[in-house]
C-alpha cells in the first residue's frame, strides 16, 4: 500500500506542472467563453468531461504505444495504473474526440467554444511542455 501512495503523490515538478497545465488552460477558457458571451455552464460540463476521459486516453495511449513492455508484464491491469504514464498527444486526442462526442450529443456546433478552447490550449501546453521538459522525458 505503501508503494501505492508512494507512486501516486510523487513530487517533482512534473507533478506541479500538469495539474497547472489544466487549471491555466481551464481558466483561461472559462474567461474567453464569457468574454465571448456563450454558455460558460456547458462550456464548463463539456470542458470537465474533456480533461478527465483526456487523461484517461492519455494513460492508456502511453500504456499501448509507449510502455508495451510493462502492458505485456503486468497485463491489462496496468491501464489501471493511472500514475504511471500520460501521454499528451493522447490526452489532447482523447479530450478533442469527448468534445465531438460531447457537442454532436446536443446537435449543437461548437465553433465559437473551440475558438476559446484553442487559445486555452496554447496557455496549458507551456505548463505542460515546460513540466515533460525538465522531466527529462523528451531528450
Amino acid at each position: 500500500m505503501t508503494s501505492f501512495l508512494a507512486a501516486l503523490f510523487q513530487f517533482n515538478f512534473w507533478s506541479f506542472a500538469v495539474p497547472a497545465a489544466i487549471v491555466s488552460g481551464y481558466w483561461l477558457g472559462l474567461r474567453r467563453v464569457r468574454q465571448a458571451g456563450l454558455d460558460d455552464r456547458l462550456w464548463e460540463s463539456a470542458t470537465q468531461w474533456a480533461i478527465g476521459l483526456g487523461l484517461v486516453i492519455s494513460h492508456v495511449v502511453e500504456m499501448i504505444f509507449y510502455q508495451q513492455q510493462r502492458l505485456k508484464a503486468e497485463g491489462w491491469l496496468s491501464l489501471l495504473k493511472f500514475w504511471e504514464g500520460l501521454s499528451s498527444y493522447g490526452g489532447f486526442g482523447g479530450a478533442v474526440v469527448t468534445l465531438f462526442v460531447y457537442y454532436g450529443i446536443r446537435k449543437k456546433r461548437w465553433w465559437k467554444e473551440a475558438d476559446a478552447l484553442i487559445q486555452a490550449l496554447f496557455v496549458a501546453w507551456i505548463f505542460g511542455r515546460l513540466g515533460c521538459t525538465v522531466a527529462g522525458d523528451h531528450p
